[in-house]
């Protein structure tokens, strides 16, 4: 089995077993309304929760909030990995295009390479950690990734973004 194929039956799996997330505040502003709407926020990352937990790393959720039409949780393996992954929406598509654009303009001093990943997407690595971000018609998210006792080598947050997107999509 190739590795598309893998991910796809793996976010299959996460979708007939995804769990359940608290449901969000009412102090949130609208933002976090449309973002909820979108493919649900939380549901996407109970799903993204779901696929983790049976992948042979045995992650768990250290915090996970939903404020002002961002979503992150932050997960750790049981041998110390550490993932925070970022949702933010955008009442526009131009805005989120924006949000993209500059974000990645702001990470100049990595060594960033260009990945399809939703509608645009995009890689670093640096040592033990890579991050990868892509944008999806009003949302943006962005997996970052540490290793705690080797080298990334990239594959390890695009595999996950990859993941992620096609929750969303």
């Amino acid at each position: 089995m190739n590795r598309n194929n893998l991910l796809a039956v793996l976010v299959i799996l996460g979708l007939l077993t995804a769990g359940c997330m608290s449901t969000p505040g009412t102090g949130q502003e609208s933002r976090t309304g449309n973002l909820a709407k979108a493919v649900g926020a939380n549901e996407a990352l109970s799903m993204f929760d779901g696929y983790l937990e049976r992948s042979p790393q045995d992650w768990y959720i250290n915090s996970s909030f939903c404020r002002s039409g961002m979503c992150r949780q932050q997960l750790i393996s049981a041998h110390g990995d550490f993932i925070v992954v970022t949702l933010t929406g955008y009442s526009s598509v131009s805005d989120a295009e924006n949000a993209f654009n500059i974000m990645k303009k702001g990470l100049a001093e990595h060594n960033v390479s260009t990945e399809k990943i939703a509608d645009s997407g995009y890689v670093w690595k640096q040592g033990s950690r890579s991050e990868s971000g892509f944008l999806s018609g009003k949302l943006v998210g962005v997996v970052d990734y540490q290793y705690v006792q080797e080298n990334a080598t990239g594959d390890e947050s695009s595999d996950l973004a990859n993941v992620l997107a096609q929750i969303l999509a």
